[in-house]
Order: C-alpha cells, then structure tokens, then sequence
C-alpha cells in the first residue's frame, strides 16, 4: 500500500519528468469550480477541486491529469505503465551484458584449454593410467599410476603390455619427482618462492673436486657479504639495508676467508673492522659499493697487534668507497679511512698492502695513514687509482717508517693540511694531483699544502700541485736531523699555489734542509690566471742545511715576486741551474731593495747558472744589499753564470758589500754583467773567457780569448790560469 508521503513523492518526479504546463482551460481539467485562486487557497471550492483531482490522478485510467492550476501530473496509473516499460529495458540490457561476459568467458576458456594442451603437448604429458591388467604402454609420455606413486616403461622395455606387478615392477621406472623437476624449471615470477632455483638450498663447501654441479660453480664465486647478513643486529630500518650496523657481518666475513664481495649498495659500520693476511674487499665500483662509518672512528684498519702480531701481507680494497654517513664536511675530526699500522712488540711488518680504485671522502682524520715504527716498518704498499676529497687531515700520510710505496694516479682534494704528507722514503709516485689542499689558520697563516716531503729517496714524476692554500711543495725540514736526501721531481708542476689576499706568501716549491734534490723539466709559477698576490715565489730555499739543488730545464714563469728566492742564510752546498726558462715574473719592492727574478736576499756559498733564457726584464738575476742584516761583507760567495743573454745588464749586484764574483764568460755582451757599486763592467770585450771551463773530476778545461785550450787541476781563477795545452803555446 502507497502512502501519503510516498504518493507526494511519486508524483513530485512525475512532474520533474513532464514538458511545459499546458495552457489553462476548463476542457482539460478534472475540476469542477476552476477558481483559478493561487496555491495555498483555503477556499471549499478549490478543497473540492483538489479532492476531484486527487480521485483522478488515483484512481483514473489515464496517464497523466491536469491539476488546479492547469498543471499535468502523472496519475498513479501513468507511474506503473512507466515503470513496468523501465524495468523491461533494464532486463533487456542486463541480458544483453551478460550473454557477452559469457561469450567472453567462454572464448577465454577455450583459449586457455588450447594453451594448456599446446603446453602439455610441448612437454609430452599424459595423464597417468591406474594400473590394471593388459594397459600397453608404447611410449615414453604414457604412464600408470600404482599405490600413489607414477609410474613409466624403461626404454628398453617399450612397448610393455602390463600383467601382474611382480612382473611389471622392474620394467617400470618411478617417475614421481617429474612435477618437482617441472617446479624447478619454471621461472620464479614476482618473487614466487615456489618456483625456479628457490626451492633450492644451498651451504658453501670448499671445492675439491672439478665442478660439475651448480652448487660446485656457486661454490667458486666470491664470498658474498650477504652470506653473513644473518649475523646483524641493528636494523633501525629493516627494509633499508644501509640503516644497518654491518660490522659484525664485515668482521665475520674477514675472519673467514680472503675475499669479500659487497655488491650494490651501503654497509653501515658501528665501529672499525680489521683486515687479516690476504683479506680484500671488493667492491662492484667506487661509486656502487659504499663502506659507511656510523661515527668518527677509522674506517678500516690493517693493525698487526689485532691477528697477533704475525704480519700482514697482500691485505686491502678494491672498487670500493668510504663515505661515512651523516658527516658534512668538517663534522669528524680523528677517524682515519684506511689506517696501516705495525706493532713495536711483536716487530711484524705490513707488506704489499694493495689499494685499487678506492675513493674515500669527508672522514675525519687522512685518507690513507701508513703508520710504521722503529721496529717494524710498512712496505712495498701498491696504491693505484685513489681519491682523497675533503680530509680533516691528509689525503696520504706515510711516516717516517713506510718504504717502497708505489703509487699510480690520485687525486687528492681539498684536505685541511697536506694533500700527500710523506717521511718516509725509497717510494715512487706517479701522476698525482693535490688540488685545493691547506688551510688559514685564521690569523693570516697557511697550514699545510699539496706535498710535503720529509723523507729520503722520492720519486716523483708527473705530479700536480694545484691551487693549493698553501705551499705547493715543501721538500726537506730545517735542521741538519731533518736532512732530506735524495728525492727527485721529474716533470711535475706546480701553480697557482698560496691561497687568497691576506694570508701568508705561498711558495711553489719551497727547500728545506736537503742532503740533494733534482727538479727534472716541471713548471714553477702561474697558470692561466691574473698574477696572484700571493703566488709570489716559485721556488724558496729556506734553510743553511741545503747541500745540493739541482734545476735542469725547469721553467719559472708568472711569480709575482720571484722566480727563486735564497733567504737570508747560507746554504750549505750548491744550488745550479741548467737550461731554465724564467718569463713573466714580475719585479716588487720588499726589505731588501729591489727583488728581481732570482734574488739573494742574503749570504749565499755556491749558484750556478748555466744556459738560462731571460725573458721580458732587464733585471734577471740581482743580489741584493744584506749589510743591514749583519753579514760580512765579503759573505756573498761565489756566483757563476754563463749565457745570460743579450739584454744589458742581465745580470747585477745591488749593494755594498765587497764581495768576490766570478763570471764565466760565453757569448755575452758589454753591459751584460754589471756590479753597481764600483761601476765596474764585467763581460766587456776585452774579457779573458771565450767559454766555460768544462769539469772532468778535478780537472778544469776551457777555451781563453786566445782560443787556445788550457787545463787546470783545481778551479781556475782567470781566463789565463792553468796550463796550455800541447803545442798551442
């Protein structure tokens, strides 16, 4: 039964659904007094109207009535008719979707039925057959089923017509595990588990024996790291692997075997993990696998007191980074990447540790420290392909007791005090770049720099000192105990070093106290930059205890005070130039007068300078007034020079003091050698040397202005000196 709620309800959308109302008139309406009075009359004849109306849109056969107001409304009749037609569409649509989702159902079923007899096809399965008298098995596909278990003929016995089963049995072959073997040959898609070589176990074994078997190929692929994951504890984050404390993992790994695989990835590490004998780390590249200290402790150390103080030997990484985590530059302080170090008890060495493709950066302390001792010392390491970047300390740091260290390409980058700090000895470094290494101390001073070489018998070749805060290269100490002796640079450069305006002058290459060093080819100065301020020296020898410098073919070039500045000191032995190139190095004012290309600021023993090219000053060699300092004033020693060129006045004394030179005379000019204080010329025409004495031991031999040969024993003193030679007198 239809309510008075719902019956307004119906007939309110019954209106919604109706065109325009149609025009009012007394034809079309159900009422009988038509008053026209507007809704909400309270008139009996319009009460009257609307129960008439009422009874119509009810009870009437039509669809539809016109109201008071001349309004159609659907009548209940018209309701039903319309909805009885929507409830037929609805079926007829309904229908129709259906019988396509069972046309596509069934289309799908039938494609899936082929697939999977093309399938069983491809694969020759057969349903098995219950066993039973006189089944014929005639083929390989065809099998019985007997007790639970599947059954196939032997291939010797096809075909095998079936009998009793204490016949058939030894004719048949079980077959159980075919479905198993199905399992295993199947792809494990989306991580199933349940297919493909998941179902496999498998515990690593030494190999013994020629591999054959899967598990004996798996046996001989490195060690995974993964394999000792079980070992881990923290897991801050459980499905990020890099939020882990892998050191108890690392450890265990390296107490184990050799070899350490760490694929893609980071291992964060809780504290230091130690290397044995013969342990590696491999990583799958510098930049995939990353070794993260989880604090300001060393990273990895090689410690000869940790395995018993046996030794250690072909120990290291490779392709692999030490990145420790969280840590922005300057935030640890101590904690050193890579730490070496031997025992003084036990006196056992650390051997041929190898290094390859490492990159280490922001750890708080060096880079790579070789720590040895008085007792035992570290040797032999290989290093090749590293990179130091943003060190608290040194890129490379070698003491006094490491030896025979060969290095082959690095970069070392912006470290807070050297870029390679070495006092050891007998090393060779090959193509090694320190680039922005050295601070200011705040106060105006330069701490650090690119090299510094306290040791004996380096070698290095091709290496760079870029920019660096500080010195480029600072070779030798500055006592007699601190002698550096035989190192050799051979074709290295050094430019653009000493930081920015307010700080400390940098040197390029500044000599300490050295028994000998050789400066082979290489460059000295300034690189394609406005002159820097505080790039003002190229080479700067500091100490008394200099015994030989040697510079063969060296080029001095954009300094902005000198080319080669002497201290106020006496060096030891001798200093000399051979076939040198100085250009571009700018003239200044400092507290000795002027300072030109090569400045003596001070009492000097021995300089040679043979074969130079000067280039763009006419001041190129200078030595300058030290009475105020208190020398002696016939202190300035002995200076020789030969080929100054041919400017005038390439070569002058400014100053006072009476000192005795002697300038060996080739192919100069009047002008070319001038001592300012008593007018006097040297070089004139006049002169008595046609040539440099050539040096055969003890012997002298050169060419006077005569051209005739003569011969010395001991050096001589004039172009006339000595004895002529055979018959030329």
């Amino acid at each position: 039964m239809v309510n008075r709620r719902q019956l307004l309800k119906i007939s309110a959308l019954g209106t919604a659904s109706f065109a325009a109302p149609l025009a009012y008139s007394a034809s079309n309406t159900t009422v009988a007094y038509n008053t026209g009075n507007v809704t909400g009359s309270t008139s009996p004849k319009d009460l009257s109207d609307n129960a008439r109306n009422l009874d119509y849109l009810v009870n009437g056969e039509d669809a539809s009535y016109l109201d008071r107001r001349g309004v159609p409304r659907k009548s209940w009749k018209g309701m039903e008719v319309e909805h009885n037609a929507d409830q037929i569409r609805r079926e007829s649509e309904f229908d129709a979707v259906q019988t396509q989702r069972e046309s596509e159902f069934d289309f799908d079923q039938v494609n899936r039925e082929v697939k999977f007899n093309t399938f069983m096809d491809a694969s020759g399965y057969e349903p098995p057959i219950p066993y039973a008298f006189g089944i014929l098995l005639d083929r390989m596909t065809k099998t019985i089923s007997y007790l639970g278990n599947e059954y196939r003929a032997r291939s010797s016995c096809i075909p095998l017509t079936t009998s009793r089963w204490a016949v058939d049995e030894a004719k048949l072959k079980l077959i159980g595990d075919d479905s198993l073997r199905q399992n295993l040959a199947a792809l494990a898609e989306s991580h199933d588990s349940a297919n493909g070589a998941d179902l496999s176990g498998w515990v690593r074994k030494r190999i013994a024996s020629p591999i054959v078997t899967v598990g004996g190929m798996l046996d001989a692929l490195p060690v995974n790291i993964w394999e000792f994951a079980s070992l881990i504890v923290s897991k801050p984050n459980p499905k990020d692997t890099g939020t882990w404390d892998w050191r108890p993992a690392v450890q265990a790994a390296i107490d184990a075997v050799n070899t350490i695989y760490f694929p893609l990835g980071e291992y964060g590490l809780g504290g230091p993990v130690y290397l044995r004998d013969k342990t590696v780390l491999q990583g799958a590249g510098s930049a995939a696998s990353r070794l993260r200290p989880l604090g300001d402790y060393d990273c990895v150390r090689v410690w000869v007191d940790y395995v018993g103080g046996t030794g250690i030997s072909r120990a290291g990484l490779r392709d692999i980074m030490i990145y420790p985590q969280g840590n922005s530059k300057g935030t640890y302080t101590t904690g050193h990447a890579i730490h070496a170090k031997t025992s003084v008890s036990s006196k056992a060495k650390v051997w041929k540790l190898m290094l390859d493709n490492v990159q280490v950066y922001q750890v708080g302390g060096t880079g790579l420290y070789l720590q040895g001792n008085s007792a035992a010392s570290i040797a032999e390491s290989m290093i090749t392909n590293f990179e130091a970047k943003f060190c608290g300390e040194n890129g490379i740091w070698e003491n006094r007791y490491c030896f025979d260290t060969w290095l082959g390409q690095a970069l070392l980058e912006d470290c807070k005090l050297f870029g390679a700090r070495l006092q050891g000895g007998s090393a060779t470094f090959l193509h090694m770049h320190t680039v922005a290494c050295g601070q200011n101390d705040g106060i105006g001073n330069l701490i650090g720099g690119g090299y510094s070489i306290e040791g004996n018998y380096y070698d290095l070749i091709n290496c760079h000192a870029d920019r660096n805060c500080g010195h480029g290269f600072i070779i030798g100490g500055f006592g007699s105990e601190d002698l550096a002796q035989h190192n050799r640079l051979t074709d290295c450069i050094s430019f653009n070093n000493g930081g920015t305006t307010g700080m400390k002058v940098g040197r390029n290459l500044q000599v300490g106290a050295v028994r000998d060093l050789k400066a082979i080819g290489g460059f000295f100065g300034n690189i394609g930059r406005t002159l820097l301020t505080n790039n003002a020296v190229g080479v700067d020898l500091v100490s008394p205890n200099t015994f030989q410098v040697d510079f063969i073919g060296s080029h001095f070039r954009g300094n902005q005070t000198q080319a080669v500045l002497f201290g106020a000191i006496v060096p030891a032995g001798e200093v000399t130039f051979s076939g040198c190139s100085f250009e571009g190095n700018v003239s200044i004012t400092n507290n000795y007068a002027k300072a030109a290309w090569i400045a003596c600021n001070g009492s000097v023993n021995k300089h040679i300078f043979n074969s130079q090219t000067w280039h763009g000053i006419s001041s190129a060699l200078s030595f300058d007034s030290t009475s105020t300092a208190g020398v002696s004033v016939d202190s300035l020693g002995e200076i020789k020079a030969s080929r100054n060129g041919a400017a005038a006045a390439q070569l002058q004394r400014n100053g006072d003091n009476g000192a005795i030179q002697e300038f060996w005379r080739a192919n100069t000019k009047v002008g070319e050698v001038v001592v300012n204080t008593a007018g006097t010329q040297y070089g004139s025409a006049s002169a008595d040397w046609l040539q440099p004495p050539l040096k055969l031991g003890n012997y002298y031999l050169w060419i006077d202005s005569s051209g005739r040969l003569r011969i010395k024993n001991g050096e001589p003193t004039s172009g006339t000196d000595g004895t002529i030679v055979g018959a030329q007198a």
